[in-house]
């Protein structure tokens, strides 16, 4: 397949990923945080925990009904002169008997069907919640590590923000320039100011954010590179029917059939045996007696058949589902491709072009400035135009990670 991760490790280097950083903070990679959020969410355990409810019903679901234990007195006489006395007449007895209930084999074999596609429910909707915990843990860390690569910009920016500062003040000293130019580099520190505050409160809640998959109350961070996903759209639409979302649907379609087979099945009329064994007086002697009885469902019409009908109109109702779901992940993962190759020729554009073009100026007109020909509001106009470039870069960056996730991780499977 296309989908091609730049990180393939074992489980045991995946746990080497988890490094402390600094005592009580834990730097994690893109690979660690998804490994670690499956094994710590407690959703995830609960939709294991119906897997294992289902597989046991499986078991008693075609197997027959417990017997039935029968105890009496029959035949007792209420008048004459035996009135309410056993021995004294020969049909009189004490019985205890057993029943065993049969239901037909086309309802034993329905339950077990029933109960095999719930199990395929409990275990779809476990995948689904997997896929869920992956991508929710996913856009936590890429957002948390575009939060980093933009701290790690600003941190450039106050370098070069300094240097400005010199540069400015070396002029002035040898007589040129504007005398208010001296308090621009100032200004451009408090704007400077003004984005590291708001940074530093992103980093804040991707650091929350990370913690709501991890569960983990200790400082939390990101480390790595921009996770480097090759897409490729035919198979990624190739993929669309093992999205665990149809999965869950298909399953439940599974069960909708299931429930309307045992309700076909109650046509088939149940049965049962028993046995008596009725003791008398001795000188009458013992007896047992056999008996067979069957169900006879004569009035189908106003019993069996609208539950049938109903059946069939769910089964009807999940399969439309379907159809819908399947249409509306179709449109959104085509939606989702156009989405990455646009960012992935916007990125190209910077890099190729408007970038280069961005330095190059900031570079003349900063030149311009040292020869005395230019304004130092023109270099900070230029170097405004280089800043909100790289920013845009970053959060390209971030929306193409974004997007890749979610398609690599729905459609390309988990890390192997």
């Amino acid at each position: 397949m296309m989908y091609q991760l730049w990180f393939r490790r074992p489980v045991a280097a995946v746990l080497a990923s988890l490094v402390l950083a600094s005592p009580g903070a834990m730097a994690l990679s893109l690979e660690g945080t998804l490994e670690a959020a499956l094994d710590r969410s407690p959703s995830l355990g609960a939709r294991t925990e119906l897997v294992d409810a289902a597989e046991h019903a499986i078991i008693p679901a075609g197997e027959l009904p417990d017997p039935k234990l029968n105890l009496g007195l029959r035949n007792i006489p209420v008048e004459g002169p035996d009135q309410w006395r056993l021995q004294e007449d020969r049909m009189s007895m004490q019985s205890i008997g057993l029943v065993q209930p049969v239901p037909s084999r086309a309802k034993r074999d329905a339950r077990v069907d029933q109960a095999e596609a719930g199990l395929s429910v409990a275990r779809a909707n476990r995948e689904l919640a997997e896929l869920d915990i992956r991508l929710g843990a996913a856009e936590a860390w890429i957002r948390g590590f575009a939060v980093k690569q933009r701290l790690r910009l600003l941190d450039e920016l106050y370098r070069e923000n300094r240097l400005l500062k010199e540069a400015t003040r070396a002029r002035l000293s040898g007589g040129g320039g504007l005398a208010a130019e001296s308090v621009i580099p100032e200004q451009e520190k408090l704007l400077l100011d003004e984005r590291q505050d708001q940074l530093e409160r992103n980093r804040a809640v991707s650091k929350l954010n990370l913690a709501r998959w991890l569960g983990e109350d200790t400082d939390l961070s990101v480390t790595g590179e921009w996770p480097r996903w090759t897409i490729a759209d035919d198979q990624i639409l190739d993929a669309l029917p093992s999205h665990p979302q149809l999965k869950v649907v298909e399953a439940r379609q599974g069960a909708a059939a299931a429930e309307l087979a045992l309700a076909t099945a109650a046509k088939s009329p149940d049965w049962s045996w028993g046995v008596d064994y009725q003791h008398r007086d001795d000188a009458f002697g013992d007896m047992v007696s056999l008996r067979v009885s069957v169900d006879l469902p004569l009035f189908s019409r106003s019993r069996q058949d609208p539950m049938i009908d109903a059946r069939e109109r769910g089964l009807s109702s999940v399969q439309h589902d379907y159809q819908d779901t399947r249409q509306v992940l179709l449109a959104s993962a085509r939606t989702q491709l156009a989405e990455h190759d646009r960012l992935v020729r916007a990125i190209e554009r910077l890099d190729s072009g408007l970038l280069p073009l961005a330095e190059r100026k900031v570079s003349l007109t900063l030149a311009d400035y040292r020869a005395a020909s230019g304004t130092l509001q023109s270099v900070i106009n230029a170097r405004r135009e280089l800043i909100d470039l790289r920013m845009r870069r970053i959060d390209l960056q971030e929306q193409k990670a974004l997007v890749a996730s979610s398609l690599y991780l729905t459609y390309g499977g988990a890390f192997q």
